[in-house]
């Protein structure tokens, strides 16, 4: 019952306040009035209380793992609907492929290290200089009397190449028509002492020095010889007579020469039969050249002689046929032969 300012009595009010406080008692842990309460009950009523505080304690815990989210947070920190997972994971899987790609395209494209390292083609010898495999040689000691590394010539030069390094064309003379003899031996001349890479470059580059200059060296490393380069840029006339005999007389000879080194060099004293017999007496004067510190194109019969006399082991002619004979030394041996009849 509840009294109003009048002095009346509200019943509905007392009502209401009545059942309020009720349910304030029965969500308090705590009896309302201890005096007054009921002694039979009192085991159910502490039993009520065990089953209140257990399940206040389940509120709080699962409030204590309830992670709090602020309004603030990025969206991956947010709490999660039901078909975020899927899409996160297709996100990641997009993420990877292209970092996959990305990592692909910079280890195929070359860093500013290794084009920092890479210089452009100059034209000048060293660009053209090579060297042979010594592992596909029988004999890997170095040349004798070689001061230079071999270069390659044109024929070995890509298209490309043989532009770079054949560059602008000459001048032509300022005149009209076709031109003579004399100057398109003039332009054939500016033309090769301008391209290094010609197979004639060294040596009017030794016949314009002159006798008494800086030593000249061919494309094969050897030192040029002033007065045969001259001999050879003046060439004489000869008849057709006059070229077979000399022909005839210049193969005797090298039958003669042939036949001394085979008997000094070779056990039986007879060089291998059968192929290009010219591969054998390559590999015998490679051997001779450097067991004697003599240039290859120097080496005669005398030499091989003199190799004979120093008590040195003759060799198998089955270890100089032409079948034991690699692409390499193949390559070398042509290198040895261009130009050496105008070496010193």
């Amino acid at each position: 019952m509840v009294t109003l300012r009048n002095g009346k009595q509200s019943y509905d009010v007392a009502g209401r306040a009545d059942g309020a406080l009720k349910q304030t008692r029965v969500q308090s842990s705590i009896p309302a009035d201890k005096e007054n309460l009921d002694p039979e009950s009192h085991i159910a009523e502490e039993a009520r209380m065990d089953v209140e505080d257990s399940a206040a304690d389940q509120v709080c815990n699962s409030h204590a793992t309830t992670p709090i989210v602020k309004l603030d947070a990025p969206l991956d920190k947010k709490r999660r609907r039901p078909g975020d997972q899927s899409c996160e994971e297709d996100n990641a899987s997009t993420t990877t492929q292209e970092q996959d790609r990305l990592r692909h395209e910079d280890h195929d494209r070359p860093s500013k290290h290794h084009d920092a390292k890479k210089k452009p083609l100059e034209r000048n010898r060293k660009a053209l200089e090579i060297e042979w495999d010594r592992s596909q040689l029988r004999d890997p000691r170095l040349s004798p009397e070689r001061v230079l590394l071999p270069r390659r010539i044109e024929f070995d030069l890509t298209e490309e190449e043989k532009q770079f390094f054949k560059g602008s064309p000459a001048k032509r003379p300022k005149k009209k028509g076709r031109l003579n003899t004399v100057d398109e031996d003039k332009i054939f001349r500016k033309e090769a002492k301008k391209n290094v890479a010609h197979c004639f470059h060294e040596l009017y580059i030794c016949y314009e020095k002159g006798p008494k200059a800086s030593p000249t060296y061919d494309s094969s490393g050897f030192e040029l010889d002033y007065w045969k380069v001259a001999e050879w840029m003046s060439p004489k006339p000869y008849n057709k007579r006059a070229m077979v005999n000399g022909m005839e007389k210049r193969l005797k000879r090298d039958s003669d020469e042939r036949s001394k080194m085979a008997a000094a060099f070779f056990q039986g004293g007879s060089a291998p039969e059968g192929g290009d017999g010219h591969y054998a007496f390559d590999l015998l004067k490679d051997k001779v050249s450097k067991d004697l510190g003599i240039a290859w194109h120097k080496i005669t019969a005398a030499h091989v002689e003199e190799w004979a006399r120093m008590g040195l082991p003759k060799e198998d002619p089955c270890n100089y046929v032409t079948s034991t004979v690699s692409k390499e030394e193949k390559r070398r041996f042509l290198s040895l032969l261009k130009g050496g009849s105008l070496r010193k």
